[in-house]
């Protein structure tokens, strides 16, 4: 048999001399408190069920059982996200589903790391949100990519009014000196 990591799990033998069955862990990662065992982490359990003699009944032969304790299945899903264009990417996060007996993000061994592709200059488009690199002895993994969208920017135009001109001077820098808001905005400038 097995179990999810971590779970109590209670036990009961029966001896034919109807004497009482005593319990011991011979090897595992659990504890024992009067019948009840309980999971600390994945792993083989092995427990030995004893009865003692009496007047009327000998010792019992020792009964040894064991039984595998799996790790529990545990699903990081990268949360969704979107940026504008030319803006700093958003800080990426998961979420969990899974945990066993109170456990949370901060059990883990290894922390998930959430990576992206797309950086603030990255074209407009999807691009995938990947998690990877969890760590524990009592969680296997799942991972669920998620997706950041990055939308169009609208650019923010400032240009003070350019210094008068002479006919027939050529324009300058001093006339064309528009900037956005945005990174890597190129410009146009066409006569009204």
């Amino acid at each position: 048999p097995s179990c999810a990591a971590r779970c109590p799990r209670c036990r009961s033998a029966t001896a034919s001399s109807g004497l009482p069955v005593t319990f011991s862990i011979v090897s595992s990662p659990a504890s024992l408190s009067v019948n009840t065992l309980t999971i600390t982490e994945a792993g083989t359990v092995t427990v030995q069920a004893s009865q003692t003699a009496n007047l009327s009944f000998k010792t019992a032969p020792n009964v040894t059982q064991s039984f595998n304790v799996a790790k529990a299945v545990l699903t990081i899903t990268a949360a969704n996200k979107s940026m504008v264009y030319g803006t700093t990417p958003p800080i990426l996060t998961a979420s969990y589903s899974g945990f066993v007996n109170g456990d949370t993000s901060a059990s883990l061994s290894h922390a998930v790391s959430l990576n992206t592709s797309a950086t603030s200059l990255s074209p407009v488009g999807t691009y995938s949100i990947v998690p990877t690199g969890a760590g524990s002895n009592n969680y296997s993994f799942i991972y669920v990519n998620g997706i950041l969208t990055i939308t169009q920017a609208t650019p923010g135009i400032t240009w003070t009014t350019p210094a008068d001109i002479t006919l027939g001077t050529a324009l300058s820098a001093t006339q064309l000196n528009a900037t956005a808001n945005v990174a890597g905005t190129t410009w146009a400038y066409n006569p009204a």
